[in-house]
């Protein structure tokens, strides 16, 4: 099937391993014209008809239930439903919440004009100043644009906290003569509360609710979201099914079945806890016995979004 003839109807009867094989097209096909390029027209696609011919596949993709690993181009549609995408003047990061907290050296000014952001673990077959970088310490890439050419530049350096102590990390770009602008340690962790309540009739309900995310509110990476952005990610949520839940936002999805999602409408109180308007919140029942003992036992103690948003460019780091 050409990508041009891509629609809601002509997708229902098509195989699953062909389904596969038209994402690989849409993925080398994004690579090769529409990755940043605004003006390209392939065919009688641009790039936004040729994400809009991409949505349909991935929600056909998921009706099917297939699993969809994250790349590129999916992020380049969440930009675009988002109504955010502004190449160079926004910065796409991920925000699955939580991540590790993480010592920061920063190399460039976080302003420096560049096209995208990538983040890479160590240098592969690369260096940064001359140096091959561990995979233990994370770089933050601007990418720039000459005469055609994409090139990388490391903007920062991320030391996490399991791996580095700041005198480690402090020693290490000593060591390795790292000319670097500032070095940022990392805080403490703040503690966000994000699990309301746990409602058990007799032990058989295994029902949770609790906060996705609150307008205005810091989380623990001292980022915040308006309640008009919470708004448009709860809505692509739902109407892109993506239902699913990790432990810790890795391997396999767990058996919980999502009851409630919505946002507060109001300002009000669950169980106690003040509840702002427009918070996204999300009630599940718990079908996995292990994670049900986890919660009971305090150890699971609260949702964690996951996903891509756009960072405003004095947030930068």
């Amino acid at each position: 099937m050409r990508i041009e003839d891509v629609t809601q109807e002509s997708l229902k009867l098509v195989s699953k391993k062909d389904l596969w094989n038209l994402k690989l097209r849409f993925q080398q096909l994004y690579n090769k014209y529409f990755d940043n390029e605004d003006s390209v027209v392939v065919g009688s696609l641009n790039r936004s008809t040729f994400l809009e011919k991409y949505q349909i596949l991935s929600k056909e993709m998921k009706k099917k239930k297939l699993k969809l690993s994250t790349t590129s181009i999916d992020k380049a549609l969440f930009g675009k439903l988002m109504g955010k995408y502004k190449s160079g003047a926004e910065e796409l990061i991920d925000i699955s919440k939580p991540y590790p907290s993480e010592h920061s050296a920063r190399l460039q000014d976080p302003d420096m004009p560049h096209i995208r952001v990538r983040r890479t673990r160590g240098s592969g077959k690369g260096t940064v100043q001359g140096v091959k970088v561990p995979e233990t310490i994370s770089i933050i890439w601007y990418i720039t644009q000459k005469d055609g050419e994409e090139i990388p530049v490391a903007q920062a350096l991320r030391f996490p906290v399991k791996d580095w102590t700041e005198a480690e990390a402090k020693a290490w770009l000593k060591s390795n003569e790292i000319d670097y602008k500032s070095f940022e340690p990392a805080e403490e962790e703040k503690g966000v509360e994000k699990q309301l309540t746990i409602v058990s009739k007799s032990g058989d309900e295994r029902i949770c609710c609790g906060i996705v995310y609150e307008p205005g509110v810091p989380d623990s990476q001292d980022d915040q979201a308006t309640a008009e952005e919470i708004k448009k990610a709860c809505y692509y949520y739902m109407e892109n099914s993506l239902n699913h839940f990790k432990m810790n936002h890795k391997g396999n999805p767990v058996k919980v079945s999502l009851l409630e999602n919505y946002l507060a409408p109001n300002d009000l109180s669950i169980e106690g806890r003040a509840i702002t308007k427009g918070t996204w919140l999300m009630t599940v029942r718990i079908n996995d016995e292990e994670i049900w003992k986890a919660i009971k036992e305090g150890e699971l103690t609260g949702y964690s979004m996951a996903g891509f948003a756009y960072r405003e460019p004095s947030k930068r780091e």
